[in-house]
């Protein structure tokens, strides 16, 4: 099945076939001035000869390298300004695609045979390159022997000298399913697919997904679409218009590298696959959240696992290209480089700069993001990302997290004026994050004692579209007889299931409104977000150890095990209930573990359990992501997953709040 070009995109492949911009030549090895200095340094300093000619020699392959980057970024511009759209990641033919399996099947993953013209491919005219874009025939798969020329091209400009397995002795051999082979060479830069990981938004209500991917396809025609929050997708293309972000913190395209064997896919410049020329899922989400990221289980590549079979688990630990043993799809890839500390980016604005690794994970997950509200990246951006001064993150408002009360509390419920109920969570201590049954949480989130030094008023059901609407005048809830998924409602009345569609701002207004009325301010009120640390010593009630779902699921099922047997066997959506209709815990509070995932007050920190203060912790003080808890019958409990942070601006079908009331004198 040949792959469906729109009239458009022809037309600016004509159109960029035609207009050449004449770059300035690529300067390689060392220059005059670098000998210059280079003997100036050993006069000075006495320093070895050769440690200086080979400190030059680096300094020179990156300069080469982030001239490159430069002049592809510029070649994105050119694009942009013909076509008025930046180029697909990659075209995708639909043969061979199961829709259903999309995501799941690891059995038979995702071929690369379905790749047709990449982002590289496409900018081949912009950059004034000798080789003709007329030597690929795009409606055939790039694997096509009718691609075999181009795909082999050795292209300079798409290589970072630095990468030494680059070269013609190490292309990449894919077999086809036919038996055959077809080569590629390799590349260093991969345009950016996003930050979001690999499962489909908007989620489910066992796991709200609230920083995946997105895909939709018409089954009549088998056309399709697959793209994250980056700047590329596949079949997807998008334009400047499209940007939250701004252009300068916006990244266009990350450094990557070569595979370390014919069998690794990473960095073919010509194939359009995430790892090969596509970064993806590299945010807080997943295993690859930092450049240069080291965790085992980092890149999902097609043959990972043959891979450490053949090559050596060890030696793909010491080539610092960690792939994911168990996984055989192109689904997951981290930036990459040779270069010591850090990878290099270019921004869409044509900037070229150079990140640490230890970059804070949340400034690189926005700044891979298309959606970032421009407010949340500003000031002290470049010192950031390279290291030389802390990171600028989103300061917190005022008073979203005012621990305890100052006024006598009593074990008695209260009711608020709009009937909303809160009940006395007691002082204690707890032991945090406990690892859930099987799931051994990572070294930078360690679990930790914790005390909660005063008792706290907690809604005793989450937020209801009754009461959301009492104070915001509406509510936009996706499950209720207007939202959008109205038609998997039981029931046509949904006011007291909980609101959801909500922002953290969402949330924080309506705290702010509901203690601004004249009837809470007679009684001394004031309402706001529960903290991290408060929403789970709530939720744990006392218990120890993993949390069983009783109070989602009845005790025949406590793992929600035969509940998620039965959904995926009947295909159903699981929606909202309505609030209370499960047993309370022992502390009277319902649906900690059960409908929709709450906003916390607490910004995200990534080792943050690490170095968390033991008395009333408050989260980090600034950041980019806001935390949100809830259920999953996976990791059953309230211990803390990755999943479990996202913008705060991010509204979700599956993402609601309930609100801590406190009494002042």
């Amino acid at each position: 099945m040949r792959t469906r070009f729109s009239a458009g995109m022809r037309d600016s492949r004509h159109q960029l076939g035609r207009t050449r911009k004449r770059l300035t030549p690529q300067r390689r090895g060392l220059s005059r001035t670098d000998v210059v200095i280079g003997i100036f340094c050993v006069a000075l300093a006495g320093i070895n000869l050769p440690s200086v000619i080979l400190s030059a020699r680096e300094a020179s392959r990156h300069r080469t390298c982030q001239y490159n980057i430069r002049m592809l970024g510029h070649g994105l511009q050119a694009y942009h300004e013909i076509s008025q759209t930046l180029p697909p990641a990659a075209t995708w033919s639909a043969e061979g695609l199961d829709f259903s399996q999309f995501f799941w099947d690891k059995e038979k993953p995702r071929t690369p045979e379905v790749s047709h013209a990449n982002w590289l491919q496409l900018l081949l005219p912009t950059l004034n390159h000798a080789m003709e874009s007329t030597l690929f025939a795009n409606d055939s798969p790039i694997v096509h022997e009718r691609n075999a020329n181009g795909r082999e091209q050795e292209i300079a400009r798409f290589k970072c000298p630095a990468d030494a397995m680059n070269g013609s002795h190490n292309r990449y051999e894919l077999t086809r399913g036919d038996g055959t082979t077809a080569s590629f060479a390799r590349g260093n830069y991969g345009i950016n697919g996003g930050s979001q990981w690999i499962f489909k938004t908007p989620g489910v209500l066992f796991n709200p997904r609230p920083n995946a991917s997105q895909f939709t396809c018409d089954p009549a025609t088998r056309e399709f679409q697959f793209w994250g929050n980056g700047v590329a997708g596949f079949n997807k293309c998008f334009s400047f218009a499209d940007f939250d972000n701004g252009l300068a913190t916006t990244v266009a395209i990350d450094e990557i590298r070569a595979g370390v064997s014919p069998m690794d896919t990473r960095g073919s410049w010509a194939l359009g696959q995430i790892g090969a020329s596509v970064t993806w899922g590299h945010g807080i989400v997943g295993d690859a959240g930092a450049p240069n990221n080291l965790i085992d289980d980092s890149d999902d590549i097609i043959d990972c696992k043959r891979l450490h079979e053949s090559y050596g688990s060890d030696k793909l630990k010491q080539q610092e290209m960690p792939c994911c043993a168990h996984c055989n799809q192109n689904q997951q890839a981290a930036a990459r480089s040779r270069h010591k500390g850090g990878v290099n980016v270019v921004m869409m604005d044509g900037a070229v700069r150079f990140v640490s690794n230890d970059v804070d994970r949340g400034l690189w997950d926005a700044m891979h993001s298309r959606e970032t509200p421009a407010t949340e990246i500003g000031e002290g951006f470049a010192g950031a990302i390279d290291g030389r001064e802390p990171a600028f993150r989103q300061e917190a408002p005022a008073s979203t997290a005012k621990s305890g009360s100052d006024a006598p509390l009593t074990n008695n419920p209260i009711l608020n004026s709009i009937g909303m109920t809160f009940v006395l969570i007691p002082a204690g201590e707890f032991e945090m994050g406990v690892p859930n049954r099987g799931v051994p949480l990572p070294p930078q989130a360690p679990s930790h004692h914790v005390t909660i030094p005063q008792a706290y008023y907690l809604g005793k059901y989450e937020v209801t579209q009754s009461e959301y609407a009492n104070i915001m005048g509406q509510h936009p809830s996706w499950h209720s007889e207007t939202g959008e998924g109205r038609a998997l409602m039981e029931s046509a009345d949904t006011s007291q299931h909980p609101v959801e569609q909500i922002s953290w701002y969402d949330a924080v207004e309506f705290c702010r409104r509901l203690t601004q009325r004249d009837a809470e301010k007679e009684v001394n009120r004031r309402y706001r977000l529960p903290t991290e640390a408060e929403w789970e010593y709530a939720c744990r009630a006392g218990r120890r150890g993993a949390i069983p779902l009783n109070e989602f699921w009845d005790d025949s099922d406590p793992s929600g095990e035969i509940a998620s047997k039965r959904l995926r066997e009947d295909g159903k959506i699981m929606t909202t209930t309505r609030v209370g209709s499960y047993p309370s815990n022992a502390f009277g509070v319902c649906d900690m573990c059960g409908n929709v995932f709450e906003w916390c007050s607490d910004w995200y920190g990534f080792d943050y359990y690490s170095s968390s203060q033991k008395n009333n912790p408050q989260g980090p003080n600034k950041g980019y992501f806001r935390i949100i808890r809830g259920w999953h019958w996976a990791f059953t409990g309230p211990s803390r997953k990755d999943i479990q942070a996202t913008a705060p601006s991010r509204r979700s079908p599956y993402i609601g709040f309930r609100v801590v009331c406190e009494h002042t004198k």
